[in-house]
């Protein structure tokens, strides 16, 4: 069978009586990762007689090398797939409104949105639940976890990356063999009291902006707290000076131009407009007590380097999805863990192991400028034993 390292997606030959019933461990000879080789499921093979279907997939995945490799295996079929590709939560939500899609190729750490979180939108909207998903596991030690999830939080099926060039197409014809394809809902009739649409269309009313606890909501918290938190890191002093002469908005008027501008550019109009996250978060800076110069006898923090990265850079960026892969993996293969823990109140003590390789791999991969200055995987492992908390009602 051929095998494709799921790094570089560089493809080898490999001689089935080598794989076994139980797969192989084999490092790829272009980059060096090591990953596993397993055989195919039989359960998700199609049988000889099954039909060719017609559909339209969602490939959802920040990464461009595994969407370009998607979108060849599935348009190389047999099978009459068309693919459209979304890169983040905005691109994802954005073709659930728009697309008759049949089925959504979701990873498991896609930016904005974990997996999971699509599965359980998409299952829990009447509009939405004939869409079938696959969870794309981003492993993030390949030769860490040799067990199938414990769960696959109400989608469908799910795939490793380096089985997509051999299982996907059988996946998606398993889930969507003998299923009409979605088709864009038709414009309703106008009531018979309604007059009929004539001249120029009523104004469509607002939607609803979402929830407080909404994926949404809880980027635009998490944006707001990062550019506060780089106003604070780079201008301590300015800041103490500001607040002591009681000209703090005039010093700090170009940063603070630049965050507004920042985050009008990357949040919603729907939560900007009934939310105050940005000025929150700097009021709560400002009313905080610091120091203009250290208390005697103690060492004064070293200040930012005039070249450190700024939290929207590309080493942010690699850092944060790090993050998210990490603990989205944790989250798949440690699901009945999670909620034993989440439940009697050892959920550290039960993932010690998950939570001390995680750990390590975050260590060995980001920079120390940056793990010095944020919180990135502890803020993700926050938000999921938060969402797991409510989930469970505690």
């Amino acid at each position: 069978m051929i095998g494709r390292c799921p790094s570089c997606l560089a493809k080898f030959s490999i001689d089935d009586s080598k794989i076994g019933s139980k797969g192989i461990n084999i490092p790829c000879g272009k980059c060096g990762t090591m990953f596993s080789v397993t055989p195919p499921d039989p359960k998700t093979t199609p049988s000889a007689s099954a039909e060719t279907i017609e559909a339209m997939v969602l490939v959802a995945h920040d990464s461009h090398a595994f969407c370009k490799e998607a979108t060849r295996v599935l348009e190389k079929s047999p099978h009459d797939i068309k693919v459209i590709i979304a890169h983040d939560d905005e691109d994802l939500l954005s073709s659930l409104k728009c697309e008759p899609l049949n089925l959504i190729l979701v990873d498991m750490a896609l930016p904005g949105m974990f997996g999971f979180e699509v599965a359980a939108k998409i299952k829990n909207d009447v509009s939405l639940s004939h869409i079938k998903v696959i969870l794309a596991s981003s492993v993030y030690e390949p030769m860490g976890y040799k067990r199938k999830p414990s769960s696959l939080y109400g989608a469908d099926d799910y795939i490793e990356a380096h089985h997509i060039h051999d299982m996907l197409v059988d996946k998606v014809v398993r889930l969507l063999s003998r299923k009409t394809p979605a088709t864009v809902a038709p414009v309703p009739k106008p009531k018979a009291d309604e007059p009929a649409a004539t001249g120029t269309p009523k104004p469509q009313a607002k939607p609803s902006p979402p929830p407080p606890d909404s994926p949404d909501n809880l980027s635009a918290q998490r944006l707001a707290r990062i550019i506060v938190s780089d106003i604070a890191l780079y201008n301590q002093e300015v800041i103490a000076k500001g607040i002591k002469g009681g000209n703090l908005m005039k010093l700090l008027e170009k940063e603070l131009k630049e965050a507004r501008n920042f985050y009008v550019k990357r949040v919603p109009e729907e939560i900007r407009s009934t939310t105050n996250y940005l000025e929150d978060e700097l009021q709560a800076l400002f009313k905080a007590p610091i120091d203009a110069k250290p208390a005697a006898g103690k060492t004064s923090k070293p200040e930012a380097k005039p070249g450190a990265a700024p939290p929207d850079s590309p080493d942010h960026q690699k850092a944060q999805r790090l993050a998210r892969t990490i603990v989205s993996d944790i989250a798949l293969y440690s699901q009945e863990a999670i909620e034993k823990g989440i439940r009697n109140g050892k959920v550290m003590k039960l993932l010690e192991k998950d939570l001390k390789e995680a750990r390590a791999l975050y260590i060995k991969r980001v920079a120390s400028e940056i793990r010095l200055t944020t919180n990135y995987l502890g803020d993700e492992l926050q938000a999921l034993f938060n969402r797991k908390r409510k989930e469970l009602g505690i």
